[in-house]
């Protein structure tokens, strides 16, 4: 059994996109697959989308607030109560999986036959940009002194694992999701993938990754703003990476220095954005 669960918001089309893309995969998976969608606060129809949808099994809403963090943790339990209910504990996956993500027919069997050589790790899928081979978004690699930096760059050798994951398509086996106890929704939006690679591999979790893309997904490219300021504000908004209360949570569970990496983040961003004479990324 798979349950997939993702979290959307104000996409319909994208989301009836990944939708079809799902109901493909049922097609070459010989394996149950279950939907667990989280729509936070839609107001573009995309509740009337997932209603109608022959593939969604549950929905759960939001009220505009919750973004991917919460969201996902809510669909996550969600998705323990239905493997439970199954009692198909023995081999059941969660499929984490972004709305965004145009999927290759065979994503779903490429990370099971991953699955297999490796049972009780965390398998991670790589996906493209939409006009080029790169990889946009997959499994992570750390870089430099900075507990918080890490690259998408292509494994070294066959002997390294990654490091932690970004969560556009992960397969985790339910034993594993229950041992973590699950995604951490207390994150404000983004790094709550970062931090569950990093719990995973702590307690001794293997992540691997599909050697294949599973399907295209381009990058969020970063607003850019006139006034510093501006972008300050959204670089630590409650969806910005530079949140405060997110960033203090995972580099807590990194390293015992948190308060002084994170006061190195803050400044390191305002001495680069002191150095532009214009257009401030957040």
């Amino acid at each position: 059994m798979i349950v997939v669960i993702s979290a959307v918001h104000n996409r319909a089309a994208v989301t009836a996109q990944m939708l079809e893309g799902i109901q493909r995969q049922s097609m070459f998976s010989k394996m149950r697959i279950c939907v667990v969608i989280v729509d936070d606060g839609s107001s573009d129809g995309t509740a009337l989308l997932l209603r109608k949808s022959p593939v969604v099994t549950k929905i759960i809403t939001g009220d505009g607030t919750w973004f991917w963090a919460k969201s996902m943790a809510a669909a996550e339990i969600e998705a323990w109560k239905l493997i439970k209910d199954e009692k198909s504990i023995e081999r059941s996956f969660i499929l984490w999986l972004n709305d965004d993500v145009k999927l290759n027919h065979d994503a779903f069997e490429s990370a099971l036959l991953v699955s297999d050589r490796q049972p009780m790790g965390i398998v991670v899928g790589k996906t493209r940009f939409e006009d080029r081979g790169n990889v946009s978004y997959g499994p992570l690699y750390r870089r430099g002194i900075h507990p918080l930096s890490f690259d998408l760059r292509r494994k070294q050798s066959v002997d390294e694992y990654p490091d932690t994951f970004n969560g556009n398509f992960v397969l985790v086996p339910f034993e594993v999701s229950k041992r973590l106890e699950g995604i951490d929704g207390r994150f404000a939006h983004a790094m709550a993938d970062i931090d569950y690679g990093i719990r995973a591999k702590k307690i001794g979790i293997p992540i691997t990754s599909i050697e294949n893309f599973v399907g295209r997904c381009d990058r969020n490219e970063p607003k850019v703003f006139k006034r510093r300021r501006d972008a300050w504000l959204e670089f630590t908004s409650a969806r910005g990476a530079g949140n405060s209360a997110s960033m203090r949570l995972l580099l807590s569970r990194t390293t015992r220095l948190w308060y002084l990496w994170q006061a190195i983040t803050y400044a390191l961003w305002w001495l680069r954005r002191m150095a532009s004479n214009g257009g401030f990324k957040a």
